[in-house]
């Protein structure tokens, strides 16, 4: 399956609104799992370590998010079942 590429909402510079952790390249746009999808039904797990895995976790979800457009977005709605998620707030 490969990835997308949509407009994100308008107005929105991605690059100031998306985090930068050092270290981390290559962030990539998910596919979002639609309705039915068994992980959208399974308990996520919360998160216990907080390492460099999460942060691409975190910026895969933001910039996923932005190219949907959306106004947020959970970890188990790209496949990943951790209690992670992202918003966007105008200008925030």
């Amino acid at each position: 399956m490969g990835f997308r590429r949509l407009a994100g909402p308008p107005g929105v510079d991605r690059s100031a609104a998306r985090p930068s952790y050092a270290g981390v390249d290559n962030v990539a746009i998910q596919p979002i799992r639609l309705f039915g999808d068994p992980v959208l039904r399974t308990p996520a797990a919360p998160v216990t370590d907080f390492d460099k895995e999460l942060r691409r976790l975190v910026e895969d979800l933001t910039d996923t998010m932005l190219e949907a457009p959306g106004a947020g977005l959970a970890a188990p709605q790209i496949g990943v079942g951790l209690r992670v998620f992202t918003w966007y707030v105008d200008g925030q």
